[in-house]
């Protein structure tokens, strides 16, 4: 197995000018973003002395790898050192081509950032408003209706003393019993009402369901076989396992091996 030594390779070149980030260049004949970077990405490239020619060798090299004895162990080490400092190359000559994309579109983002906050924090103060005033139509619509109920239920009291004092008119001095008050119907949900903006908004209320965790042991054993509960569980199970735990109850911790190369 031979393998070409990636050594005294030179430094990236220091006149080499960044790419301008695409639409940088005056006028509407601009090139292509993807075909700019890409140009200069292999430009980087090009500038490393025979460097396809080693990835290609090295390429050929991990077929042709066998480990079977300490020797052929130590030439595997040697070859993966090789493939990672072409992976560096690589690395690097990205990180450099992709710099003033990346810069152009951090300052993208916070102008967008700048814009687009004040308008969401007056979205979310509009949006409040709405609420609060729907919520308070809501208890007041539930208010007028527990009152019309109350004097329905009344009403019907009335009713049934007078049609009971009807009833035993003939027996004199007999105090009248009162029927029992009926069992009142269930409150029927009232039809949404929809309010027409000018620009043509439709504003209306809704209900919203939400949970709120009272006793966190009932809750996990509703929701412990739900897929994201487990792949949770499994997230932070390893985080404490890289982070030194080597007992959780529960769970089976183990040592695997793997290759390590320096």
């Amino acid at each position: 197995m031979s393998v070409t030594p990636l050594r005294n390779v030179p430094d990236w070149p220091t006149n080499k000018v960044p790419p301008a980030a695409a639409g940088s260049q005056p006028g509407h004949n601009r090139p292509d973003m993807a075909e700019d970077a890409l140009a200069s990405f292999r430009d980087l490239l090009d500038q490393r002395p025979d460097f396809d020619q080693r990835v290609r060798d090295v390429l050929g090299s991990a077929e042709r790898a066998q480990a079977v004895d300490d020797e052929t162990l130590g030439r595997c080490g040697d070859l993966v050192k090789q493939i990672r400092a072409c992976m560096t190359v690589i690395g690097d000559a990205h990180t450099e081509t992709k710099k003033p994309f990346l810069e152009a579109g951090r300052a993208l983002d916070a102008e967008k950032n700048r814009l687009i906050d004040p308008l969401e924090r007056a979205k979310r103060i509009v949006e409040g408003k709405q609420s609060e005033f729907l919520r308070e139509r809501e208890r007041a619509r539930a208010e007028e209706e527990r009152q019309r109920r109350e004097a329905e239920a009344a009403q019907r009291r009335e009713e049934a003393v007078r049609a009971a004092a009807q009833q035993s008119q003939d027996l004199a001095g007999e105090a009248t019993e009162t029927t029992p008050d009926p069992f009142p119907l269930p409150l029927e949900p009232a039809t949404p009402d929809i309010v027409r903006g000018d620009f043509g908004a439709a504003v209306s209320a809704r209900g919203v369901w939400k949970a709120k965790i009272i006793d966190i042991d009932a809750a996990y054993l509703a929701v412990r076989d739900n897929a994201k509960v487990v792949e949770a569980i499994e997230k932070a199970v390893a985080g404490m396992v890289r982070s030194g735990a080597r007992k959780i109850d529960g769970c089976h911790i183990y040592q695997d091996i793997t290759a390590s190369n320096r």
